[in-house]
């Protein structure tokens, strides 16, 4: 992490102001804050599965229409 921390600092800084840091430092340091950091993993992993379900879905309408489209615009021999 010694290359990248310095790095992250920067991302901070341009991005969040002191008042700022100090209460993320707060709400991660509450129960909420702390629930948080252990139910987003899960969180991020349902939305992928969700994410990845509804691709799937639609993934024959885009096969589709990419067929037609190359069908349409083939060009001429």
């Amino acid at each position: 992490m010694g290359k990248v921390k310095p790095q992250y600092i920067r991302l901070y800084q341009e991005t969040f102001d002191q008042d700022e840091v100090e209460s993320l430092i707060h709400f991660y340091k509450s129960p909420a804050g702390q629930a948080f950091v252990k139910k987003m993993p899960i969180l991020t992993q349902k939305t992928m599965a969700m994410t990845q379900s509804q691709l799937q879905s639609l993934l024959p309408k885009v096969r589709a229409a990419i067929a037609g489209a190359r069908a349409e615009y083939k060009p001429a021999n």
